[in-house]
């Protein structure tokens, strides 16, 4: 009787699983849909999805200042640092947007937003010894990548598509 019970309960949620993926899935392709049709959703959701991730680069700072563990601080404020620069560089060579030194700058931005988070990750790992800290700068330090990569995925199907127009 309690074999019976077991495999009627895993059915159910063998079941119930798989009801949930395929909603999961179907609302996703809905909200990428309607994205994919809608330029103003599109903007908004970068400028959403920009201040979500300069809202989680302040998070993991102020974490790194609470826990007091130095090696995090000199991360992130160098990361800060190292953005700023970049930044006022880009805005001082804004009409040279051809020559390689900006090119150079974009490419150094794009891995910088990468190589940010998973620093933190791999020194938190090695370094920090408490398990909470590290849970969180961990979960934090993933979302980061994941908008990042949210973000450029967008930017490569938005340069896409506007090379497919032009074909036409």
């Amino acid at each position: 009787m309690e074999g019976l019970f077991e495999i009627v309960i895993q059915l159910f949620f063998e079941l119930f699983g798989e009801i949930l993926f395929t909603g999961i899935a179907k609302l996703i392709g809905l909200f990428f849909k309607k994205v994919d049709t809608d330029n103003l959703f599109r903007k908004r959701l970068k400028f959403v999805l920009t201040y979500i991730f300069l809202g989680l680069v302040i998070t993991l700072v102020v974490t790194s200042l609470i826990y007091s563990t130095k090696f995090l601080v000199t991360i992130s404020l160098s990361y800060i640092l190292f953005q700023l620069v970049v930044t006022l560089l880009e805005v001082i060579n804004k009409d040279k947007s051809g020559h390689p030194l900006m090119q150079l700058i974009k490419v150094l931005k794009k891995i910088s937003h990468y190589a940010y988070p998973i620093l933190l990750i791999v020194f938190s790992a090695l370094y920090l010894e408490n398990t909470n800290a590290l849970l969180g700068i961990v979960i934090l330090s993933s979302i980061c990548l994941i908008v990042w990569f949210i973000i450029d995925i967008n930017r490569m199907i938005r340069r896409q598509r506007a090379k497919h127009i032009e074909f036409y």
